[in-house]
């Protein structure tokens, strides 16, 4: 089985990050230098992740938002970039407790396949 390796782009090593993306592409952020028929050719997004401190580590399917480190490492404190607009915000979780209910009519008991 033969096969090649086609360069796509060119970054540092700590920075670049391919991430899978939509429909057979890919999303390269972290770039210096990006081979534009190679990027084509492969259904690359080519994303600038200057907005990041630490680069991305994860992109959306079409590159439309990458998440990386807050500006002082933190991955704990993950930041959002929309590349479209250049804006770096953090990430808003929910912390709110949540508490599971048994399903409605099922009265804790397991059923069947048919339902009984």
């Amino acid at each position: 089985m033969g096969g090649a390796v086609t360069d796509l782009g060119t970054g540092p090593r700590t920075r670049v990050q391919l991430f899978a993306g939509r429909d057979g592409g890919a999303v390269l952020s972290g770039y210096v230098q990006i081979y534009e028929m190679a990027a084509a050719a492969a259904k690359l997004a080519a994303i600038p992740d200057g907005g990041l401190a630490d680069g991305a580590t994860a992109a959306s399917l079409d590159g439309g938002l990458l998440i990386g480190p807050d500006a002082n490492g933190d991955s704990g404190t993950p930041v959002q970039l929309d590349p479209s607009t250049k804006q770096v915000q953090p990430i808003l979780r929910d912390t709110a407790p949540t508490t599971a209910t048994p399903e409605a009519g099922c009265g804790g008991r397991r059923r069947g396949r048919n339902g009984h």
